[in-house]
């Protein structure tokens, strides 16, 4: 195991000598880097699921919603035909 001498990381590239320290952080950096875009790409999906389902809930709360409507209106019906008939 490889530690670097300027910022006293583990090597993530095991067969290099850190002689420069460019190497260091570059090797370094892109690890960062690759981490980074990974994690993006993981959030971008969960945003994307979330998009998702915020989506199919507005459509069952519509869905919800009209049904309702409609029974509240047969209700209604309902209550003037038999108001007009117990008259």
């Amino acid at each position: 195991m490889f530690f670097c001498p300027t910022c006293r990381k583990r090597c993530w590239l095991k067969d290099i000598l850190y002689i420069d320290i460019s190497n260091c952080i570059v090797s370094y950096g892109k690890k960062k880097i690759d981490n980074l875009s990974i994690e993006r790409d993981r959030l971008k999906n969960d945003i994307e699921i979330l998009k998702n389902s915020i989506t199919n809930i507005r459509q069952y709360v519509r869905k919800t919603e009209h049904q309702l409507k409609t029974k509240r209106l047969l209700l209604y019906r309902l209550k003037y035909i038999c108001k007009r008939k117990y008259r």
